[in-house]
């Protein structure tokens, strides 16, 4: 641990605000249903006992529970699935060995959309490892049951998210620092949030047009929210991606670019409530029909839409992810300790 002088206290903004203030539903059977699931990813991926402990401790399906409390279970379970797949492999490109490695990590993404359109027999072997292995019968499950534009909205923001990944990597292999708005681009999809909508669509047996989604408020509505769970989790995030040199954060990109460390956090709080505003005024202006049972779906969709936000919120001070044992204090107190000098400073 460094001397207490190489770290200053910050306090975050107040996130708890709006809807984000309610108390979260939970899916009825989030316990029995995730321990599935987290039994299933360290069964899929040979986890030793330490590695499913960091599992256990992540609490990755408390975030779907919270999004989709309402959920079918049979779909429940393939989306608690999905969550506990992308943290881990996402961090193979945070934090991990694929981090400044564009080429493998390309390679990696080769092998795993191989899986999604039945190329599974002519991937290269050495690029499959067990978590691409588990998305292969995530992406089975979904497919067998998923209407077609589910799908396809699935795959795009998949697709999306693995190019943001890879944009990530190479600012990290050439030590290039990106401007605030290259960062907001790029973490909105790396951020892994723009698959939870089509997933919260299977999950909740949605059934809507693609009229709904070609529509320019659906659009911003989308974005918007991506940002703000993008905003929320860069701020929540900073301090265990700072203690491990991860430069692609918006409050790592605002601190590189001169911005105080106080600074840098309330100017991504001020992002973050703009956002919240924005998708308000987006919700007020989506399409409407005269069908009942779509209007009732939009109305679903977009209360799906929200508790995104607010599972990446609660989930990120019940998982011992990023505050340890910690986090009940910092949720009081909104204050945070951050190194004065990081060392993606230096960069």
């Amino acid at each position: 641990m460094a001397p207490s002088s190489e770290y200053i206290t910050i306090k975050l903004p107040e996130l708890f605000v709006g809807f984000l203030a309610d108390e979260p539903d939970l899916h009825p059977r989030f316990e029995e249903i995730c321990r599935e699931s987290d039994e299933a990813v360290c069964r899929a991926c040979k986890y030793d006992s330490r590695v499913c402990k960091i599992v256990q401790r992540g609490d990755f399906c408390r975030f779907v529970a919270i999004a989709a409390p309402h959920a079918s279970e049979t779909q429940f379970r393939t989306y608690c699935d999905w969550v506990n797949w992308v943290f881990p492999y996402d961090d193979l490109f945070d934090n991990g060995y694929l981090r400044a490695d564009l080429n493998n990590a390309k390679a990696k993404m080769v092998a795993l959309f191989a899986g999604t359109n039945d190329k599974i027999a002519h991937r290269a072997q050495h690029d499959v490892c067990d978590l691409v292995e588990f998305h292969d019968d995530i992406w089975r499950r979904l497919r067998a049951t998923a209407p077609p534009g589910v799908q396809k909205r699935f795959l795009k923001t998949l697709r999306h998210f693995c190019d943001a990944v890879l944009d990530q990597v190479g600012y990290c292999s050439t030590d290039r620092v990106p401007t605030i708005d290259e960062i907001l681009a790029t973490r909105r999809q790396s951020a892994g949030v723009a698959p939870l909508f089509p997933l919260f669509e299977f999950a909740n047996l949605l059934h809507l047009p693609d009229t709904f989604f070609e529509a320019p408020a659906t659009i911003e509505m989308q974005n918007a929210a991506m940002d703000s769970a993008l905003l929320q989790n860069d701020m929540l995030s900073y301090q265990k991606e700072e203690s491990e040199g991860v430069p692609h954060n918006a409050v790592a990109v605002s601190r590189m670019r001169g911005m105080s460390a106080q600074g840098a956090f309330d100017y991504v709080g001020q992002m973050l409530e703009e956002r919240l505003e924005l998708m308000a005024s987006c919700i007020d202006r989506l399409p409407e029909y005269d069908d009942a049972i779509i209007t009732r779906d939009i109305g679903c969709y977009v209360e799906g839409v929200k508790n995104t936000i607010k599972a990446n919120l609660y989930w990120s001070f019940t998982s011992k992810r990023y505050f340890g044992e910690g986090q009940e204090l910092v949720k009081k107190t909104r204050q945070l300790k951050v190194m004065r000098h990081p060392p993606f400073m230096n960069m």
